[in-house]
């Protein structure tokens, strides 16, 4: 086998050379993304850590709950060209209480940090639910003819009304606001119990 020329030794040496440049400058890139990607995750931790007070995860959560004692009247009395025949009236006057739960979901809950102050983002409150408690029923009066005997449908439909009553007059009595001063209480606890925010003042800002 001939021995390599100068020429060819010279041009063999400058390609390996470039071969090690090469790879030095892609070891380099790396080294440079894994530094980038380190910082950028630790910078995210860190930032979460900082800014997760809690309560960003409780998702929707009753912060009130109220108890209104309603009466039903079932009145149903047989009728011929819409007058009402004596002794074929069937009437059922009853109670139940009504649990109405009021709450808001606190993943939409939106904050900033200024001076001194957290300026808190509230979405409105709403009731989450209302039925009726079936332990609490009681019965006043009792008195069924064999003539109009009352229907499952009237029932229902006086249940459906009892219900509806109770929702109504739990939101007259506070519902809401209760809910609201609640939720408030909850959110300067969170605050307060982090140390960064112990001594800021909180202030609420709710959608309407």
């Amino acid at each position: 086998m001939s021995e390599l020329t100068e020429t060819e030794k010279k041009s063999k040496m400058a390609k390996v050379k470039k071969r090690v440049k090469v790879a030095i400058f892609i070891l380099l890139i790396i080294l440079v993304i894994a530094g980038a990607i380190s910082i950028v995750s630790n910078y995210f931790e860190t930032e979460s850590k900082t800014i997760k007070i809690g309560f960003e995860d409780i998702g929707e959560l009753d912060t009130q709950v109220a108890y209104t004692t309603v009466i039903g009247t079932i009145d149903d009395p047989r009728k011929i060209f819409g007058v009402k025949i004596p002794f074929t009236e069937s009437k059922y006057i009853y109670s139940y209480d009504v649990v109405v739960k009021a709450g808001l979901d606190f993943s939409k809950i939106r904050w900033k940090e200024g001076a001194e102050k957290i300026r808190v983002s509230m979405p409105a409150p709403r009731v989450t639910d209302c039925y009726i408690d079936e332990d609490s029923g009681k019965v006043y009066y009792e008195k069924e003819s064999i003539f109009s005997p009352i229907t499952f449908a009237e029932e229902m439909e006086s249940r459906k009304d009892l219900t509806e009553r109770g929702r109504k007059d739990a939101v007259a009595k506070g519902l809401i606001n209760n809910a609201k001063k609640n939720a408030e209480k909850l959110l300067k606890s969170f605050f307060n119990n982090n140390k960064k925010y112990k001594d800021y003042e909180v202030e609420f800002k709710w959608e309407k």
